[in-house]
């Protein structure tokens, strides 16, 4: 596997993030880098859904 398809498979998989898990996902890091790492990526998937309720007027 290439490094884009790698790439591409975990933002697939990070789309499927549950935010009701956040804190203990952030919790559950094994160091304050892979911590940030966990709150920049739930970040940037919750403004996507965001950015989706917004468009489609469901707010």
């Amino acid at each position: 596997m290439c490094q884009i398809e790698k790439l591409q498979e975990l933002y697939d998989e990070c789309k499927k993030i549950n935010f009701d898990e956040t804190s203990d996902i952030l919790e559950k890091a094994r160091s304050e880098e892979e911590a940030r790492f966990f709150a920049l990526v739930s970040d940037l998937i919750l403004q996507q859904k965001q950015e989706e309720v917004i468009a489609a007027k469901r707010f």
